[in-house]
């Protein structure tokens, strides 16, 4: 248990990393360009964001055991990301890298006044820092789109659907998208970006280690049972002892386990049905109207940080609380 309580603490702190490397790159860039090609590249990163995430979570489950890759392939996304936002920033910029990239540039320098974008200086620049901006949006959605899959996978897998944990891993991101948003600078971005990157090392180790170990890893013919992506696998007697054993329960008492209760699996061909695809209709149908009516009732009002900072932290606290009240 304290083996899955350390992977959750480190899976809740990178999602809080990510949203706020994602909501910080981005506001960054749109400070130099005009509304609409700004709109433009902040709905397409919402739609590769979260649009995608079938397609993401259909590859997570095809790696099945090996699904570290899924991480590994969303910070180098978004590292690549923060690459091309600062490349983009410092050639549209016309100055020194430092002064064009860095809050504390010096006047002369077309970044130092928001009040002016850039895209007002060329139709070239202009051209170029939205088809740029578009490109980072691309690049950083899938990586937040890999990351969050990634994220949810790894908590349900570990915890066996424990709605607890999956309430906490939920939680941390809206935090980060807020701090991102009201403070975004590149030496946050920085911060972040590099934090997001020890951390996942840490956790990429940390598996690494646990895999050599850890019984399906090892070269036994169990190997193909526990990497495959059927639902059967991971109930296989060649990985778990069977049901009826004492020794079994919902969460593994060896820290080494990555192997899952058939709770936890995945069926594709469940997914056919009818009930689960009205339950996943009506759960999107509530997402969406949440995003409408909170900005259709917060329009016009003056939120400054601070009413901005506990509006995030109650909703931080109320996700949390969902997992909880969810398994009550």
């Amino acid at each position: 248990m304290r083996y899955a309580t350390v992977n959750l603490a480190l899976a809740s702190t990178m999602h809080f990393l990510v949203d706020g490397v994602c909501a910080s790159c981005l506001f960054l860039l749109a400070g130099i360009l005009t509304d609409a090609p700004a709109g433009v590249a902040i709905l397409t990163y919402n739609v590769v964001a979260f649009m995608t995430q079938p397609i993401t979570g259909w590859l997570t489950d095809c790696q099945g055991a090996r699904r570290d890759r899924i991480l590994r392939a969303a910070v180098a996304f978004l590292a690549a990301a923060v690459v091309m936002a600062a490349m983009t920033t410092v050639a549209l910029g016309n100055a020194s890298p430092l002064a064009a990239a860095w809050p504390l540039a010096d006047s002369s320098s077309p970044l130092a006044d928001p009040s002016s974008p850039l895209t007002d200086a060329s139709p070239l620049a202009s051209a170029l820092s939205a088809v740029s901006f578009v490109a980072v949006a691309v690049v950083i959605g899938a990586g937040n789109s890999l990351f969050h899959v990634w994220g949810g996978k790894q908590t349900a897998v570990e915890t066996d659907n424990d709605m607890r944990p999956l309430g906490i891993f939920v939680a941390t991101g809206g935090m980060g998208l807020v701090i991102g948003i009201l403070f975004h600078s590149w030496p946050l971005l920085a911060t972040l970006l590099a934090l997001l990157l020890a951390t996942a090392a840490f956790q990429l180790r940390r598996n690494a280690a646990t895999a050599a170990v850890s019984p399906v890893a090892s070269t036994s013919p169990a190997v193909s049972v526990a990497v495959s992506p059927s639902p059967v696998a991971s109930t296989s007697p060649a990985v778990s002892p069977s049901p009826a054993s004492p020794s079994s329960s919902a969460v593994s008492p060896s820290p080494a386990s990555h192997t899952s209760s058939p709770e936890a699996a995945v069926s594709g061909v469940a997914l056919i049905s009818a009930f689960p695809l009205l339950g996943l209709a009506a759960i999107m149908a509530v997402v969406l109207l949440r995003s409408y009516f909170g900005e259709t009732f917060t329009h016009g009002f003056d939120k400054d940080a601070a009413l901005t900072l506990a509006i995030a932290a109650t909703a931080t606290l109320g996700k949390a609380g969902g997992g909880w009240l969810a398994r009550w």
